[in-house]
């Protein structure tokens, strides 16, 4: 992560290969993680690419308010409200999105729509602070570069 002023930053090819989904959602994942896995590997790369069909249940569903969010991890974490997105020297700013922070660990970052619910929640890295998220028991933790998935709440 790259701190811009007193924001976020984030590379916009990393933006949600790390989320987190309703519970609902699994057989969703499980069935693109098979899509996934089916990509022939070569040896100078990937000879085919794979978009994920949208989510059929999505975390606006469990109508989490993003202030709620904020007000589960923080502290810890430290609210950044500003977030920056880009590649090579483009920068542009995020809207709706939020960044939470803990020393070394990866931001949390939020997204949510006008009323304040969130829309997605993804990071680069797992948090040992993810269990604190509202509605923990109802959500899985998605990661999609290594196809796999584990529930958030216990």
């Amino acid at each position: 992560m790259l701190n811009v002023s007193d924001g976020a930053w984030f590379h916009e090819d990393d933006r949600g290969q790390v989320e987190i989904l309703p519970i609902e959602s699994r057989h969703y994942v499980e069935s693109e993680f098979v899509a996934i896995r089916g990509i022939e590997v070569s040896p100078f790369g990937f000879r085919d690419i794979h978009l994920r069909e949208q989510v059929p249940i999505t975390l606006e569903s469990l109508n989490i308010s993003r202030s709620d969010v904020v007000e589960a991890l923080c502290p810890p974490m430290t609210l950044l409200e500003e977030v920056y997105s880009g590649y090579s020297s483009e920068r542009y700013r995020v809207e709706k999105s939020i960044a939470l922070l803990h020393d070394d660990e990866s931001p949390i970052y939020v997204e949510a729509n006008d009323n304040d619910i969130v829309t997605v929640i993804w990071m680069a890295a797992a948090s040992r602070y993810l269990g604190r998220i509202p509605f923990a028991e109802r959500l899985i933790l998605v990661d999609w570069n290594q196809t796999a998935w584990m529930p958030l709440g216990t």
